[in-house]
């Protein structure tokens, strides 16, 4: 798992996104056991997947059963797993679509976030490297009952108002520019 290696590829928007980094490189220097769900000191990589039906310019929001807030697809890292791999696997079982694909082998954004104590796991933070990936039968959305209460497509406008995830969704716009443009 190449987490070094993403992260210093990955241009932050902001000073905020700078420390995540920062931090991140940190935390990737203690080797495998970063991305192990077991890892609470501080806490472990996450990989999260913003999904889009382009022609719509739609993203595919759940809202998440424990956390109670409205999310991308997203969770851990499987033992040897690459964090975009990581982020097709958890979108493809929380949407029940089978044809993701990654828009970029690049990170969109990474996030550092508390994940309250649950589930026998203490408070702890997700180091989230986050990815878009694209879908062509956005009609075949299945939702996950032990995930989500809600799964939705949303207008990537009205997404602002769901997320506090501002510096993703500007990424992700801007992504998406050049593919929703007339050729």
């Amino acid at each position: 798992m190449d987490i070094p290696a993403l992260l210093s590829r990955h241009v932050p928007r902001d000073a905020v996104e700078a420390k995540f980094v920062r931090d991140m490189v940190q935390l990737a220097a203690e080797g495998e056991s970063a991305a192990s769900r077991g890892h609470f000191g501080p806490g472990h990589f996450t990989a999260t997947c913003f999904v889009v039906y382009v022609p719509s310019n739609v993203v595919l929001l759940h809202l998440h059963k424990r956390l109670e807030k409205w999310l991308p697809m997203g969770g851990h890292i499987e033992p040897g797993e690459e964090p975009g791999q990581a982020a097709l696997r958890e979108a493809a079982e929380e949407s029940g679509l089978k044809d993701l694909e990654l828009l970029s082998p690049e990170l969109l954004s990474v996030d550092i976030h508390p994940i309250p104590a649950g589930k026998g796991e203490p408070d702890h933070l997700h180091f989230d490297l986050r990815f878009a990936a694209s879908t062509r039968s956005p009609q075949k959305i299945r939702m996950d009952a032990a995930e989500s209460t809600r799964l939705e497509w949303v207008e990537m406008e009205s997404a602002d108002d769901l997320l506090d995830d501002r510096r993703s969704l500007v990424r992700l716009r801007a992504l998406l520019q050049p593919l929703r443009e007339p050729s």
